[in-house]
């Protein structure tokens, strides 16, 4: 069955219009280059003409908050070009979507000093994990009782991860380890914003 969204293009027109500008919340820092502002008016212009522009199949284009109190920061199905060090280096919550295609989902991650994602495994998607800034350690293995795969991590690191591996990331540094992360296919809903590590454990509760 063919997914649709009716009125679609009143209810993008909509959206777009009620924030000021979506591109507040995305890139939270103040000091934005001519050619970043420049590639968000791109893309507010692409989405504007491209009118069958939709959310990925069975997600809701209803924009959550960002603890910011801005819009939603997840552009995914647009084409979107941006500084990844700079958005992720300024994002101070726990896990933000940035963008959630059909078979890909990009999101980024500040965990706090101490801090950790706690040991956790996907069945059905495999991930990569980029180090931007900060130290931490990542723990891996096939099973919970037994990840000896340990390797210390610093912002000359990426991470990979497939399916059916148990890890854990944490924070051994005195700085919040801030790192982006891909999966494919995606791992979380569309819009997805955790403040903090609480926040994200009881959404996956519910």
């Amino acid at each position: 069955m063919k997914f649709r969204i009716p009125n679609l293009k009143y209810l993008l027109t909509r959206t777009y219009n009620e924030s000021n500008d979506s591109a507040q919340c995305f890139n939270p820092s103040k000091n934005q280059s001519s050619d970043s502002n420049q590639g968000n008016t791109q893309r507010e212009e692409w989405r504007t003409k491209n009118t069958e522009y939709n959310a990925p199949r069975g997600q809701s284009r209803t924009a959550p908050r960002c603890s910011d109190g801005d819009t939603n920061r997840d552009l995914g199905n647009a084409p979107y070009a941006f500084d990844i060090k700079s958005e992720t280096d300024s994002n101070r919550d726990y896990r933000a979507a940035i963008w959630t295609g059909k078979h890909l989902q990009l999101t980024v991650m500040s965990i706090p000093v101490g801090g950790e994602t706690g040991v956790e495994m996907h069945n059905n998607l495999d991930q990569f994990i980029r180090v931007e800034s900060g130290t931490g350690k990542v723990e891996m293995g096939r099973l919970k009782s037994n990840m000896n795969y340990t390797v210390p991590l610093d912002s000359r690191y990426a991470i990979l991860i497939p399916e059916g591996t148990y890890h854990n990331i944490i924070n051994t540094g005195r700085t919040p380890l801030k790192l982006y992360s891909i999966y494919t296919p995606k791992a979380h809903p569309f819009g997805t914003t955790d403040a903090t590590k609480e926040d994200a454990e009881q959404r996956e509760a519910n």
